[in-house]
């Protein structure tokens, strides 16, 4: 596991070892989302949208990642899920996490530490993940609903006082219907970028997949939230070498768009498609070179979040 102060982002000015995350370089950085996420509908908005959806695209198709913000959450909003996750995942007695266990735990509930396994789902051997996790979406009140609408499971106040309980239910609900809006926005921004570009026109139809009404209404939105929780275990302790909490991965769905909270376990890596050791191993008979990506220490009052396509 890297020290923080040798993790880096792809997209920033590269900086000399041992210096610190420099909080403005990545707000330079970061793709301005504020004209999808906020009111106007002028030429001036036209205008800032059209600059928005060509950078966001410029990045993510650099390397799959890019840094965003403007995107009208508040850092109260993102504080206070953090908070919350916390009190959940760390504070909590390991008996209000279980009470949140659910058949489908890949969509709805708790999965406890070291239950799921990334390296197995691409068909490959490894350690299960050191990793705990929550997760909650959209509810649909339909019968047959589909499985990613199914009803969320919330630790209750007889297993948790009720004012943790609250906190946590309130807090987290929150954070996803804003975080549904602005991924909404995120991708009708690709969307429009790809539309603008020379592949365009071929694909316009396809593309236009929200209208007015879409972006306003989230009821349906199969967005998962998923709540983390990191841990080393012994194969940390024996091996000097760091070694992958979780298997090397792709997520599932659209984009991931993550916030990261600050911590002494864990470090976002990226692959870089750029480079490669030659020692056979992964795709195409290479093994990938890891790059670390760099993030803020803390929330900033305006929130910067990671996407990933």
């Amino acid at each position: 596991i890297l020290p923080k102060e040798k993790r880096s982002f792809p997209f920033a000015p590269k900086l000399q070892k041992n210096a610190a995350v420099d909080e403005t370089a990545l707000r330079e950085v970061a793709v301005d989302m504020s004209s999808y996420c906020s009111s106007g509908d002028d030429t001036d908005t036209d205008a800032a949208r059209a600059e928005c959806s060509t950078l966001l695209l410029r990045q993510l198709k650099c390397d799959g990642f890019a840094l965003i913000r403007g995107t009208g959450m508040s850092s109260a909003t993102c504080s206070k899920a953090l908070r919350a996750s916390n009190a959940f995942l760390h504070e909590a007695d390991e008996k209000v996490r279980r009470s949140c266990l659910t058949k489908d735990r890949a969509r709805r509930g708790y999965s406890p530490m070291g239950t799921e396994n990334f390296a197995s789902l691409i068909g490959e051997k490894g350690h299960n993940d050191l990793v705990k996790k929550y997760r909650i979406g959209g509810e649909s009140k339909e019968e047959r609903a589909s499985c990613l609408l199914r009803p969320n499971v919330w630790p209750s106040g007889e297993v948790w006082t009720e004012e943790a309980a609250q906190f946590f239910r309130q807090s987290i609900e929150h954070y996803f219907d804003a975080q549904c809006r602005v991924t909404r926005m995120v991708v009708k921004a690709i969307c429009d970028g790809i539309t603008a570009s020379q592949e365009g026109p071929q694909h316009k139809d396809c593309l236009n997949i929200f209208d007015k009404e879409d972006e306003a209404n989230a009821a349906y939105d199969t967005s998962i939230l998923t709540l983390l929780s990191y841990k080393k275990g012994k194969r940390h302790q024996k091996n000097k070498r760091p070694q992958p909490l979780v298997a090397p991965h792709t997520d599932v769905g659209v984009i991931t768009c993550l916030l990261f909270d600050k911590g002494d376990c864990a470090v976002l890596q990226r692959a870089d498609t750029h480079a490669s050791t030659g020692t056979g191993g992964n795709e195409q008979g290479v093994d990938r070179k890891w790059i670390d990506v760099r993030l803020p220490s803390k929330v900033p009052d305006d929130p910067i979040f990671v996407i990933n396509i």
